[in-house]
């Protein structure tokens, strides 16, 4: 059953979805916004690149899964990779989240630390080659068309009456 539309319950429901809704988006656009391309602390990952840190990252989850840690250290460690795991789908990923993890490793084992070294020199060696690759290509020169082959026909004869290639045609064709 439906509730009324004359009732305060209908109100609050809507006000509830609105604000609910609302909530949802804000979260959308704040996780998938991007940094400027100017940002120093950026880098643009290509799918290669992409593919070795998520294999990487999965070797971290079975070492933390193996770690003689405390449950709640280990969840906060599979939470930190995963939030890792998240920024690699946007198109610049942040250095500072690449050691934030870092720094939530530290305290834990030495083994997913060293670990996590391996996924920081990827990160690393894929900033210094976008730092090396030229920021604007260099102009492409267009093509040149061959120059005119003459074929033959000379240049048009003029009408001796008119002074005009053709005779003038007084016809009207409709």
């Amino acid at each position: 059953k439906l509730p009324d539309r004359d009732g305060d319950y209908c109100m609050e429901g809507c006000r509830n979805f609105r604000a609910e809704a609302t909530r949802v988006s804000a979260k959308i656009l704040y996780r998938y916004a991007t940094l400027p391309e100017k940002d120093p602390n950026t880098v643009a990952l290509d799918a290669e690149t992409k593919s070795k840190l998520r294999f990487h990252l999965q070797q971290i989850h079975t070492l933390i899964d193996n770690e003689s840690l405390p449950e709640w250290t280990k969840e906060e460690l599979h939470e930190a990779v995963l939030a890792l795991e998240q920024e690699f789908d946007k198109a610049r990923t942040r250095l500072g989240a690449v050691l934030e993890v870092l720094g939530k490793v530290w305290e834990g084992s030495k083994s997913v630390g060293d670990a996590l070294r391996t996924v920081v020199s990827i990160v690393q060696e894929a900033k210094q080659a976008e730092r090396k690759k030229p920021a604007i290509a260099a102009p492409v020169q267009p093509k040149r068309l061959p120059a005119p082959v003459n074929s033959g026909y000379g240049a048009p004869v003029k009408n001796r009456k008119n002074g005009l290639e053709r005779p003038l045609d007084d016809e009207i064709p409709f």
